[in-house]
């Protein structure tokens, strides 16, 4: 057996995990300056010192499926409640690199094979059970990796088993070497829970979940509120500096405004494309409230069901991207929050942007739209099964947030252009993502895109769909999961970068995703609010701060305004 090596400063993760700074951190100075109340993700403002004594309030887009690690599926609103309850292994520092939170280090040997978690001391959870290596052996055999109704499995598939060392410290085993692997501790399945109480509590887990976390789950009332009070016995002494947070889903971007502007709550976000930005950066000039903005990879499109007729055909998928005029459609939903318009999983900015992929992408060329249609209507072997010369028509399914709807129906009238005839779906957020999992829609506005490592995140959106659900549009060619394992198993970054290109050429020419802009992602808070984007690790560094519209409310305080 190799030696292992630490992480924590480990190189190679360093040059591979979250290279840009612009994606972990705020404004180009790191965050530091301050535009009229509108700052970058991370601040280095002088806050004052913190006080105790407390509560908040959070508005945020969406509910969340369930708290349970294992059964997860959340997206930034479902991460702002359950990191009251839980405490993540890993997280990232303003840099996007990865550093220890729970866990006291995390070391791999030469192989990148084996991830050996040391965890910190004298950490209970909820329930008054000790964190323990074996308890996280438990939760992963019986509940991450295989516990019923598990969609941990694209974190997990690697894992061949999870070895207990001592009692504080135990190790990942891969089948093969990954260098990315450790970007998924960030997510669920390194949010240590109570083993005993899950077994308890068995499906009800789900709602009540029972982690090491700074807060104690105190109420879930479905599509109400999620209130968590202090946890008397934390582990990091003096935190939480709250006495209670309450979140509380909005999905309605006016009414969430209206919310923040009456007080009713003390702080709220958004992950999308929107107005709701200007709105917010308006408040934030007038001084009524604190802005925390972190551009990144995330942005807004549409994803294809590829399986599923006629959009397993790539005329089909090509004619509806030629047909859209991507400016006119963000700018139904942002107005003077618009952003750019986008062509592949990441922003220009970032060092992973190909601007060859991103000429291949296929846009706003009506004749040509127009042209891919034809030949698949008066196709006597379309995949739909219809006869010759009958329309094309597929369910186009989207939140029911009203911006949304109108963007849809900008959608709609936009392939109507071309011929297509489109059914338009609104649902519930929570039921959106579940039907995604599940397979059942065909197309689906959605976000995607990710600051995270290119494998780590492409190997779940595109990797083999059996052991990826993921995986949503169901594209995984065997070239494209030739390229996957490429990215994974080198350490060069030009050899990565140039695996990483292909794989967006196959994307640009196959178009499982069609791309409108990038997305706003921000905190705004009233400005007595502090620590949002300025919380740093048991070891004292700075972390990502509000990225992603997340932030650590152990960190938060009420102080002046």
């Amino acid at each position: 057996m190799t030696a292992p090596r630490p992480l924590r400063l480990l190189a190679l993760l360093t040059a591979l995990l979250l290279l840009f700074a612009a994606c972990g951190g705020g404004g180009d100075d790191g965050g530091g300056g301050d535009d009229g109340g509108i700052q970058g993700a991370t601040t280095d403002e002088d806050e004052g010192e913190p006080v105790a004594g407390g509560e908040v309030t959070f508005g945020v887009e969406s509910e969340t499926n369930a708290y349970s690690p294992h059964t997860f599926a959340g997206t930034a609103a479902g991460y702002n409640a359950a990191w009251l309850v839980f405490d993540p292994l890993i997280v990232r520092d303003e840099d996007g690199k990865l550093v220890p939170y729970l866990a006291e280090s995390l070391e791999a040997n030469d192989a990148l094979t084996e991830f050996t978690i040391k965890l910190r001391p004298n950490v209970t959870f909820h329930d008054g059970t000790k964190l323990t290596a074996q308890v996280q052996k438990a939760a992963f055999d019986e509940y991450l990796k295989n516990g019923p109704g598990t969609r941990r499995q694209s974190e997990t598939k690697e894992v061949t088993s999870v070895d207990v060392i001592d009692d504080l410290t135990y190790k990942y085993v891969l089948a093969e070497g990954n260098a990315a692997w450790p970007d998924y501790l960030v997510g669920p399945i390194g949010w240590p829970f109570s083993v005993e109480a899950a077994r308890a509590a068995g499906e009800n887990f789900a709602s009540k979940p029972v982690g090491t976390g700074p807060f104690i789950l105190q109420e879930w009332t479905r599509d109400n509120q999620f209130v968590a009070t202090k946890n008397p016995d934390y582990w990091q002494e003096g935190l939480p500096y709250l006495d209670k947070v309450t979140v509380r889903p909005i999905p309605d971007e006016d009414a969430r405004g209206i919310a923040m502007q009456t007080g009713d709550i003390d702080g709220t976000h958004s992950v999308r494309l929107s107005q709701f930005l200007t709105q917010m950066r308006d408040l934030a000039r007038e001084g009524t409230v604190k802005m925390y903005e972190s551009p990144g990879n995330s942005g807004s499109g549409t994803i294809f069901n590829t399986t599923n007729p006629p959009l397993d055909d790539k005329r089909i998928r090509r004619a509806l991207a030629f047909a859209m005029r991507p400016a006119e459609l963000i700018s139904v939903v942002a107005g003077e929050g618009a952003t750019e318009p986008r062509t592949t999983y990441y922003a220009p900015e970032s060092p992973w942007f190909s601007e060859k992929a991103s000429k291949a992408y296929p846009v706003n060329d009506l004749a040509q739209a127009k042209k891919l249609y034809e030949e698949y209507v008066n196709d006597p072997k379309r995949s739909d099964g219809k006869a010759v010369g009958t329309p094309v028509s597929f369910e186009f399914a989207c939140t029911a947030i009203p911006s949304l709807q109108a963007q849809a129906q900008a959608y709609q009238a936009m392939w109507k252009e071309v011929g297509f005839v489109v059914d338009l779906k609104p649902v519930e957020q929570s039921v959106h993502i579940q039907n995604a999992i599940e397979g059942k829609f065909q197309a689906n506005c959605w976000r995607q895109g990710s600051d995270a490592d290119p494998y780590t995140h492409l190997s779940v959106a595109h990797g083999d769909p059996a052991k990826n659900p993921g995986n949503f549009t169901n594209f995984s060619p065997p070239e494209l999961q030739a390229l996957l394992t490429e990215l994974r198993e080198t350490a060069d970054f030009q050899k990565r970068y140039d695996a990483l290109e292909k794989i967006q050429l196959i994307l640009s020419e196959e178009v499982p995703v069609v791309w409108t802009g990038g997305n706003n992602e921000f905190i705004v808070a009233k400005p007595d609010l502090k620590g949002i984007a300025s919380w740093k690790t048991p070891d004292g560094v700075k972390g990502n701060g509000a990225n992603g519209g997340i932030t650590f409310w152990s960190h938060v305080w009420r102080g002046q305004g």
